[in-house]
Formats: structure tokens, C-alpha cells, sequence
């Protein structure tokens, strides 16, 4: 991690990782401002097409202005290093959220899709697809009444030709890209790029969220076979409290006709709004008290929780596994993986402490683990519960936990 970019951020600690970039929690040298700084990785910042996409992703950003879409701060060139400033933000992925809770109920839903939704319908006025609509580049940001919605990570997003760059296309005709399992037809098949791919992917994130699971999996070619010839979506997928008006938008969002499917994203939010399902005081990040689980539920504890976003490293008896920290206590972490670990592992964890930015190993033992089915994109959740702590370690992590904790669980 470099200690400084553009002389004026100083490099705190890295908080998210992709296939292309990482992005650290940085503070501005004058104004003390905590921003978000997003930096390819190394095996990538060498290939100019890489960097010409990291600044695009910067042209897409200032074109759009609402407050459901990450906002762009800052970007350029340090050296030979392009670089992206964000707003950064506190709160957790509704990946995140759905690895560990399974899914949501159909308030809270609508809740998180219709902001998404208006933040496209602004993307697409102002000649911005996103292309990569899925549950981990949406952000649930914690706020005093009411958590609010995010939308980020525009890297693939197909903006106008008269941009800023004036750069040639990044995508060439042919070229398919994205995650299967979000991707409309027309997108796997790689023609012109429309709203009506994100419009598709707003149906799967509908599916998504009031299901625990998405409806097509598999391959690029498994994916497109399923979604071109796949039945309408009807209650039966659903859980019981799911009001058939959802079940009708899911199944107009995936109409692969573009006659029967919605025309726009403000087609969507209009129709959500008529559910009269939407919140204006929702608090996802504490956990409402009707919420619906489709996994196990975990053994209550004892302490406030806070949302912490950071990379983890654990190692122990034949577990070595990288993974996502999205929650962090005094009693222990919350983490993302992409393989189970067994109840009672004894681990070493490496993590970034949330205000300091300092590494730190610490031990902890596999508390509780879940997992969603099979044909759910989430990783497995596991609880770590802290063994030892060193008192300057728990100082901190209390100190954070008390400015940003939402919850106390019994």
C-alpha cells in the first residue's frame, strides 16, 4: 500500500478488494476529510486499458449527480498511477447483509431497490449504463433515522462517446462482460449496451433479496439457455409474505421482451412505489425486529456491533482463507469466506483496526458458521469470537464500536 497518493492523501489502511482495484481509507493532508481512494492492482496498473478504465469510471461518476450514487471527489495520475477519490462510506454491503441474514422482507426490499432504481434512472439520463447491478456494489450507509442507499463501482459502465477522454470504446462489439448471474440476454449477448440491462439486473436484485437466491445460475451460455426460456416467476418461489405486487414487478423486469418489459428504471420506481411497501425510517443495519431468516440463526451475543468493511487473513489447523470483515465487536468479527471453516477451529486473523489503520494478529475461535443454498452467489458467514485481546486492541475496537455500534443483541 503506498503511504501517500497525489501528495494529498495520506493511506490509512485498505478496506475492499476486487478482480481489478482495491480501495483504502484515506484522509485528505488539509482538510482532514476521511475519503475512499481506489487503486488498481499491481498486476493490472501496467495495462492501459485497465487505466483508461479506472478514469472512466471517473467520467461516468461526474455526469451523474444523486444522492443514491457514490459520489466522485477527486481522480488522476500520481506518477504512472491512476487513481480514483471517493466518498467514503460507512455501513456494509447488502451482499453482506443477505451472507448473513439470508434474505429480506419485502419493506425493507423495496426499501434498498427503489433507491437503486432512482439512482439508475439518473445514470441512464445522463447516458450512463451501469452494467454491473449486483448486491456487492450496493452500499447500506448507517444514519441517524434512516439507512441510506448506495450505489457504486461504475468500472464496467458504458458512457457516451463524447466523454471528457475522449477515449475510444473499452468494450468492443462482441465482447460480454459482467457476472452471469445479473446479466440480461441482450447483455450475454453482447449487443448494444441499453438501460434494459440494468433494468434486468434491478429484478434479479428484487429476486435476490426476498429469496435468498438468484433464479439463473451457471455459465455465461448456462445463464442466457435459463433466462431466455425460463417461466415467469410465480408466488410459489416466494415466501408467503411476499405481496403478489412484486411478484408481478420481478416478472416484468425479467420479461426478455423488450415490448413487455419496463421501458425505463422510472417505470420501476413507479411501480414500486405503488406497493406502498417503502420505508422512510428504515434501519436494515440494526436488524429489524420482523426480519425473515432462511439460514440458522446465530447465537445471540452479548455486545454492540458496528459495521467495519476490511479485508481478513485467517490461518489455523488446515484452514488458510482470505475473506470480508463486515461487523466487528468487542466479542468478535463477523466474516465473509468463500469456504466453511468447522465450529471450534482455533484461528490466528489478520485485520486492519478501524481507526488506527495498525495490522494486527489476533486469536479467535469459530463461533458459528452459516450457509445459504447452494444456488446462492454469498459466501459462507462465519463468527469469530475473540480469544485474547490486547488492552490498546480493545481499547480501540470499544472506542470505534461506541461511535458507530447500531444494535445490542441478548
Amino acid at each position: 500500500m503506498p503511504t501517500e497518493v497525489a501528495g494529498r492523501f495520506i493511506m490509512k489502511r485498505e478496506i475492499g478488494r476486487g478482480g481489478m482495484c482495491a480501495v483504502f481509507r484515506a484522509e485528505h493532508r488539509y482538510s482532514r476529510r476521511a475519503v475512499a481512494v481506489k487503486l488498481l492492482l499491481p498486476a493490472l496498473a501496467k495495462k492501459s486499458d485497465m487505466r483508461a478504465r479506472l478514469l472512466r469510471e471517473a467520467v461516468a461518476l461526474g455526469r451523474i449527480r444523486h444522492d443514491n450514487v457514490v459520489q466522485v471527489l477527486d481522480a488522476g495520475i500520481d506518477g504512472d498511477t491512476p487513481f480514483l477519490v471517493l466518498e467514503l462510506m460507512e455501513g456494509r454491503t447488502l451482499e453482506g447483509i443477505l451472507a448473513a441474514r439470508g434474505s429480506l422482507t419485502a419493506p425493507e426490499t423495496v426499501h434498498i431497490v427503489r433507491r437503486v432504481a432512482s439512482a439508475l434512472e439518473a445514470a441512464h439520463r445522463s447516458g450512463v449504463i451501469h452494467r454491473d447491478v449486483k448486491p456487492g456494489n450496493v452500499f447500506i450507509v448507517q444514519g441517524p433515522v434512516t439507512d441510506g442507499v448506495k450505489l457504486g463501482d461504475f468500472g464496467l459502465a458504458h458512457t457516451p462517446s463524447e466523454d471528457a477522454l475522449g477515449a475510444p470504446k473499452l468494450t468492443g462489439h462482441g465482447v460480454v462482460i459482467g457476472t452471469p448471474e445479473y446479466m440480461s440476454p441482450d447483455q450475454l449477448l453482447a449487443l448494444p449496451s441499453t438501460p434494459r440491462n440494468d433494468i434486468w439486473a434491478l429484478g434479479i436484485l428484487l429476486y435476490e433479496c426476498l429469496t435468498g437466491k438468484v433464479p439463473f445460475v451457471g455459465s455465461y451460455y448456462d445463464v442466457l439457455v435459463q433466462a431466455t426460456a425460463a417461466r415467469a416467476p410465480v408466488p410459489t418461489d416466494f415466501p408467503e409474505d411476499v405481496p403478489p405486487a412484486l411478484v408481478g414487478i420481478i416478472t416484468r423486469a425479467l420479461s426478455p421482451s423488450p415490448t413487455t418489459q419496463y421501458r425505463s428504471a422510472a417505470e420501476m420506481v413507479a411501480a414500486l412505489d405503488e406497493t406502498k411497501l417503502a420505508c422512510t425510517d428504515l434501519r436494515i443495519l440494526s436488524g429489524s425486529p420482523e426480519a425473515r431468516r432462511t439460514v440458522a440463526e446465530a447465537p445471540k451475543r452479548a455486545h454492540v456491533r458496528a459495521p467495519f468493511v476490511t479485508p481478513i487473513r485467517i490461518d489455523g489447523k488446515g484452514v488458510s482463507a482470505e475473506g470480508r470483515c463486515e461487523n466487528i465487536s468487542s466479542g468478535g468479527l463477523m466474516v465473509f469466506l468463500s469456504e466453511e471453516v468447522p465450529l471450534g477451529t482455533a484461528v490466528n486473523m489478520r485485520f486492519c483496526l478501524p481507526i488506527s489503520g495498525r495490522v494486527e494478529t489476533c486469536a479467535a475461535t469459530v463461533r458459528w458458521s452459516k450457509k445459504n443454498e447452494p444456488t446462492a452467489r454469498h459466501r459462507f458467514a462465519i463468527g469469530l469470537e475473540f480469544f485474547y485481546l490486547q488492552p490498546e486492541v480493545e481499547a480501540e475496537v470499544l472506542q470505534y464500536v461506541a461511535l458507530m455500534g447500531t444494535s445490542r443483541r441478548r
